[in-house]
């Protein structure tokens, strides 16, 4: 069975990456031998590890680059932060990411410095920095960040160490460079893996006969500059045991620690958002990761991951705790299942991938009980709920596009917070989202947009304050698309003949989307305009709006006459 890490992490790297310098010391020439055979005495950057420190993480410039390669979904998470965080850590993963790039012939050493060579020519300039801070923040990219906690979560300590081994010896055999992060209680860093060689060593009383052998940018000659390989920094492993250490950080590993290792050899990861001849697209494997994040998960909740044939696997109950204690669980999987029986807490669900954010939160009932019961299904497409219990479940969840994943820009930021009745469903299509309720789903619906800088850098991602894009009431029991029209304004549309095209608009007042406008709009306005009365003025702002299927008399108001005229609308259709 599996040993799956509990402990403490960031969404970034860096904030814990050891950057402090160790000097090299050539007491085992036979490793210096083999390293050199493989490109260690020229194939490292010049460059020691370092960080921009906290006060001026970095210039202008630097950081809109990074909003330039940001998608939107980065854009949400508070990108300025993320960035400060990740060149305020260290330069390790831009370091290694440019070794690894590098002697893999995905890009040259003239492309970081024009005229050099080689890497060990290339000296720290304001302009070496701008590549090297570039790829530091590959780590807060989704591709990245979810790809390489998935390879930390998803295999035992045994498993990674297996990994290392072959994929060290695969590199050495094709003369390739990959990437490592090592992870540890307070501890976290990136080095450029070269190879691995057999032999003897011993420390601490401890014997090893493998050694994987690295560049790491912490490691600096007499003169006081990088050199890249010491027999310190090198990663040595007990092939029977497993047992790992490395000298220069004093760090010891084996099925009981909490010392992890993820091992990166493909570059379509490593070069997805890179400066130089950056990738089309990531490999299949880290395209299908999902993360998914539960705040309060509990005996009564149980996650299981869904294969495209429909398998199902339960998903275990200890995984990865971020910074704001939310466990963590990054799958390979088509879908996630969700099942809730007598939950008791507030819970808070989020599914991330590089396409989506969806964040479902439960908010109590009507009875004032807290106690859900309910499945959920949430993909790529599709988020779904089936509620099992009594009471109609009061939610807010919001449904947030990538880049290049939908076709109704502006607006990529959908949020929904109402009451489901016995289930309700959302899926993006090419133009918009489907939905479905039933007839006592009532859901209000807010839209986000975001904002571009005159070179068409996204720089906030926020709900819009367009009163034409928010406020639409949702009971339909009808699949309904709803999407931005010609004008940016959001509308519903019906398939009114089978034929799976929603090209007729909804009208103002079928409050419930069936095509019809009858005595059971009438009653969902008076429902509706009950509930406003009762509301405070503050979120009165925040619901009312001048273009809603609620306001049938268009006076920008939902009351008792729009009801009214609802019914004399009603009454007239039905005498012709």
């Amino acid at each position: 069975m599996k040993k799956f890490i509990a402990f403490i992490i960031t969404l970034t790297l860096l904030p814990t990456f050891f950057t402090t310098a160790f000097a090299a010391e050539e007491d085992d020439p036979e490793l210096y031998k083999v390293a050199n055979s493989l490109g260690a005495d020229t194939d490292y950057l010049g460059v020691l590890n370092y960080s921009h420190g906290t006060d001026n993480p970095a210039t202008n410039e630097q950081y809109i680059d990074y909003l330039t390669k940001c998608s939107l979904l980065e854009v949400v998470y508070d990108p300025r932060s993320s960035f400060s965080a990740a060149t305020s850590g260290g330069s390790c993963v831009g370091i290694s990411a440019l070794e690894v790039l590098a002697h893999n012939g995905v890009i040259k050493p003239t492309d970081i410095q024009e005229g050099a060579k080689t890497l060990c020519e290339i000296e720290y300039s304001k302009g070496i920095d701008k590549v090297i801070t570039s790829y530091q923040t590959l780590q807060i990219y989704t591709e990245f960040d979810i790809y390489e906690k998935y390879l930390i979560s998803s295999l035992s300590y045994e498993e990674q160490i297996d990994a290392l081994l072959k994929t060290a010896e695969k590199a050495m055999n094709e003369n390739r460079y990959f990437l490592i992060t090592i992870r540890d209680t307070g501890f976290s860093h990136a080095v450029c893996g070269i190879g691995v060689t057999d032999g003897s060593w011993t420390f601490n009383d401890t014997s090893y006969d493998k050694c994987v052998l690295v560049l790491d940018s912490n490691v600096k000659g007499e003169d006081g500059k990088a050199v890249g390989f010491s027999n310190k920094g090198c990663i040595y492993i007990n092939s029977k045991t497993c047992q790992s250490y490395i000298p220069a950080y004093d760090l010891s590993g084996s099925s009981d620690s909490t010392l992890c290792f993820a091992s990166i050899d493909d570059e379509s990861v490593i070069n997805c958002r890179g400066r130089i001849n950056p990738s089309a697209s990531v490999n299949e494997e880290a395209a299908s990761i999902k993360r998914f994040m539960n705040d309060k998960p509990s005996d009564s909740t149980t996650l299981y991951s869904v294969s495209a044939d429909g398998t199902m696997n339960e998903l275990p109950q200890t995984q990865f705790i971020d910074e704001i204690m939310m466990k963590n669980w990054f799958v390979k999987a088509d879908s996630i299942h969700v099942e809730l029986k007598k939950e008791l807490n507030n819970i808070n669900l989020r599914y991330i991938d590089i396409d989506r954010w969806i964040d479902f939160e439960f908010q109590g009932h009507e009875s004032g009980e807290k106690e859900y019961n309910c499945d959920m299904d949430f993909s790529d497409d599709k988020l779904s709920i089936i509620n099992n219990g009594s009471d109609r479940i009061h939610t807010d969840f919001q449904i947030r596009m990538n880049n290049g994943t939908f076709g109704f820009e502006p607006y990529f930021w959908w949020s929904f917070f109402g009451i489901i009745d016995k289930g309700f469903s959302a899926e993006a299509v090419d133009d918009g989202m489907l939905l479905q309720g039933d007839g006592n789903t009532e859901l209000t619906i807010l839209t986000g947009s975001y904002t571009l800088n005159e070179n068409g850098v996204v720089l906030t991602a926020n709900m819009t304050d367009d009163p034409k894009a928010r406020g639409k009431y949702f009971c339909s029991s009808n699949r309904v698309l709803m999407k931005a029209n010609d004008e940016k304004n959001i509308w519903y549309y019906l398939d009114d003949n089978g034929d799976g095209k929603y090209d007729v608009p909804v009208k103002r007042g079928d409050i419930n989307c069936d095509g019809r406008i009858d005595a059971t709009d009438a009653s969902k306005v008076l429902s509706i305009y009950s509930m406003l009365s009762t509301t405070s003025v503050a979120s009165m702002g925040a619901i009312r709006c001048d273009y809603s299927i609620c306001d049938f008399n268009n006076d920008e108001k939902i009351d008792a006459t729009d009801a009214s005229c609802i019914l004399v609308e009603y009454s007239k259709r039905a005498t012709e």
